[in-house]
């Protein structure tokens, strides 16, 4: 009988595991909300229900009778996945551990009570927080949403009146009453990609991170691998910290991303949360390791033991290097024009010609991604920048 699976969310970053997971002979049933949404169209069937509405989505997992769910690169809708999977005995993370992976203070707080280092954090409920954070904390500091990601609700503090405008900014965007203030840790972002299966963890690739600052705060526009700063003893000491964040969340059964920095030469973890990264980490991963990272995710979340196919990858290069295409203003796509290169493995284009583009402010702007393997850093490099400025023509007015 044909296996059947669930994937939430139509958009841009779940057509990779959509299309995977029919490669792979599946049925498969993709929820979101309505609308034109890409990934739709590969799906053999579409339940239009709000993937936070975990009792709905529930309610349609058991009527399909499904064998798995999953869902990559976001994490609203990971606590319904975890829901569907408790009260299906679905191979999966739990509801637990995906309710701590996408609330901020749940998860800093798991971190700090297990020893894994991580920046000092205050909750704020209102103005008289803002006071004690300023007793407590030297400026600068970050504000951030606890319940956002992409850098949305995220902003450095240098002042007591810039922690009141930030304060303000999130109650507006955040939907609960509460957020947290930490210590601004000055460094160097990086990241880490991993997967664990039956609490056993197949591996743990650090990646560097490329990033552009927007107003105070770095927003990530690119991802390499391998993180061009490791050596032996550095890299002992972040898999270390990143063995016992998964730990601390009991994360299980899942793709991992997690955001760290290092200063000083002491890892801290930024936040990690139970599903695969975003800004096409999934493919930077398959192409670096050797395998298609969908692939493996889809097999634990069947519960079929993926390690197997973990051990027949073929790694074929040395390095790979993803960038996010982004506009410097809105305007109107007028043309786009994407021809082949020997030197890029993936180019993919997100708007079309008459769509509205907003001025590159966080990760939801992107409107594109071009991804390439070789020799190391400075080439792939020269090879998206040349394929950017002399190949690829994406003209908005």
């Amino acid at each position: 009988m044909q296996k059947k699976i669930m994937i939430l969310g139509g958009g841009q970053a779940q057509i990779g595991l959509i299309k995977k997971a029919k490669e792979l002979g599946l049925y498969t049933i993709v929820v979101g909300i309505e609308g034109d949404y890409p990934g739709y169209e590969y799906a053999d069937k579409v339940y239009h229900i709000d993937i936070n509405q975990k009792r709905e989505v529930l309610e349609v997992a058991q009527k399909e009778r499904i064998d798995g769910i999953s869902m990559v690169c976001s994490d609203f809708g990971l606590k319904t996945v975890g829901y569907v999977c408790d009260n299906m005995g679905l191979s999966g993370l739990s509801e637990l551990s995906a309710v701590s992976s996408a609330n901020k203070l749940h998860m800093k707080t798991l971190l700090r009570d297990n020893n894994v280092n991580t920046a000092r954090f205050l909750v704020v409920r209102n103005q008289d927080d803002l006071v004690q954070a300023e007793r407590i904390l030297p400026f600068p500091m970050i504000m951030k949403a606890v319940d956002l990601q992409g850098s949305k609700g995220i902003y450095v503090c240098k002042s007591k009146k810039d922690l009141l405008d930030s304060y303000i900014k999130i109650t507006s965007l955040t939907k609960e009453d509460y957020c947290i203030v930490e210590e601004f840790i000055d460094g160097t972002e990086f990241g880490a990609q991993a997967y664990i299966y039956d609490n056993e963890l197949f591996f743990i690739q650090i990646h560097g991170d490329l990033v552009t600052k927007i107003g105070q705060t770095n927003i990530p526009i690119g991802h390499y691998m391998p993180y061009d700063e490791e050596n032996e003893t550095l890299e002992d000491r972040i898999k270390d910290v990143i063995r016992r964040s998964i730990k601390a969340l009991k994360l299980n059964n899942c793709a991992v991303n997690v955001d760290l920095i290092l200063r000083d030469g002491v890892p801290y973890i930024i936040e990690l949360t139970g599903r695969a990264g975003a800004n096409f980490l999934p493919e930077v991963t398959s192409k670096y390791l050797g395998l298609d990272y969908y692939t493996l995710i889809i097999y634990g979340a069947l519960n079929e033991n993926p390690k197997d196919y973990f051990l027949s990858r073929k790694p074929t290069v040395k390095f790979v290097l993803s960038k996010q295409l982004y506009s410097l203003k809105s305007g109107i796509v007028e043309s786009i024009n994407v021809p082949q290169s020997s030197n890029i493995e993936i180019c993919q284009i997100f708007v079309k010609e008459g769509q509205h583009v907003n001025e590159f402010s966080n990760s939801s702007d992107c409107i594109g991604k071009v991804m390439c393997g070789g020799k190391n850093f400075e080439d792939c490099n020269t090879k998206i920048d040349d394929f950017i400025n002399k190949e690829l023509s994406l003209t908005i007015k």
